[in-house]
């Protein structure tokens, strides 16, 4: 089907700013979520290309670590997309009737990026588009890594039974889940952090008459 049926969309322009061009073009059309537009930036081939003059087998070294490193990006995001799509994990993470997601892991690209309610639409993608050009090309994978890194810790957080259950309340007790992140960072240690927690915990129950719930 690739080979025999497939069509290409030949633009030919004298501009520099791919991304730019993409985007007035579609404009209007059927929107690309900012998390296919994020994956893009980290598939995009220039980014993994280092500055200089390579000789022909210099290049085709290059070349080949370039599709390796592509293809394992591609399967991460997958596999990181594949898990958020669990019932019983998406349900720890948010309540699922009042965020949707198309594309789940732009709720991990939205934590990152300090998406504001009421932001601009691609208020997360140009967060990501930024952060690449100013990044050398040797440390575009800094931001791969670190939507690595907030992922496990949230896998982390839903295999481990003590807090699943405390982050779950707090979560579910309108404790941003940023919030959580942010303190996680913070503490030196899994103990410290849990001291965190109940205390946050603590602070719910003391605002509580529990006379009146019922």
């Amino acid at each position: 089907n690739f080979l025999n049926n497939t069509r290409v969309i030949w633009y030919e322009t004298q501009e520099n700013d791919t991304i730019d061009i993409f985007t007035r073009l579609n404009m209007f059309k059927i929107p690309l979520t900012n998390a296919e537009l994020v994956k893009a930036l980290f598939l995009n081939h220039d980014n993994f290309v280092s500055d200089g003059v390579f000789s022909s087998i210099d290049r085709s070294l290059l070349e080949e670590k370039i599709r390796l490193r592509q293809f394992e990006i591609s399967l991460e995001w997958d596999r990181i997309e594949t898990r958020l799509h669990g019932h019983d994990f998406w349900c720890f993470l948010t309540d699922p009737k009042k965020t949707i997601y198309p594309v789940r892991i732009e709720l991990l690209l939205d934590m990152i990026s300090q998406k504001p309610e009421g932001s601009e639409d691609f208020h997360t993608f140009n967060y990501f588009r930024e952060k690449v050009n100013e990044e050398s090309k040797e440390d575009i994978l800094d931001s791969w890594n670190l939507i690595k890194r907030k992922f496990q810790t949230l896998e982390g957080w839903y295999q481990d039974k003590e807090l699943y259950h405390k982050i779950g309340f707090l979560i579910c007790a309108d404790y941003s889940l940023p919030k959580l992140l942010t303190l996680y960072d913070e503490c030196m240690s899994k103990s410290i952090f849990i001291d965190c927690i109940n205390e946050r915990i603590g602070n719910i129950f003391e605002k509580t008459n529990i006379d009146k719930m019922g």
